[in-house]
């Protein structure tokens, strides 16, 4: 098997999401190093991901809550180049999230069935 061939998943968990932010915009240096240094050169093709306290928030939050919430998230989504999913936030208060990198839709377009042994 090739290293084409792989897929990398990864399960993180950052506590408390790396905590607040010290100002509207500027991540807490841990969220930072944790994206920038740790899972970034990683390069994972599926991300779970658990805490994403400060990334997600409840549909009757502040106006400026959920737009701290959107902006981490956007930027987790453009520092690993991928596409990420939240769960509801209802459980508990640190909901839950995975990352896809796009190019996995492409290993459907393949014509070889890995499952086939033909």
């Amino acid at each position: 098997m090739s290293t084409q061939d792989r897929i990398r998943l990864m399960l993180w968990n950052l506590e408390r999401d790396g905590g607040p932010e010290s100002q509207p915009g500027i991540p807490p240096t841990r969220w930072r190093q944790g994206y920038e240094e740790v899972l970034k050169p990683q390069q994972p093709d599926w991300l779970a991901m658990l805490e994403l306290k400060y990334s997600q928030t409840r549909r009757d939050a502040p106006p400026a809550e959920k737009r701290a919430a959107q902006r981490r998230f956007d930027a987790a989504q453009r520092i690993l180049g991928m596409r990420g999913f939240r769960a509801a936030v209802g459980q508990r208060t640190n909901p839950t999230g995975v990352f896809i990198r796009l190019f996995l839709s492409s290993l459907r377009k393949s014509s070889r069935d890995p499952v086939r042994s033909d």
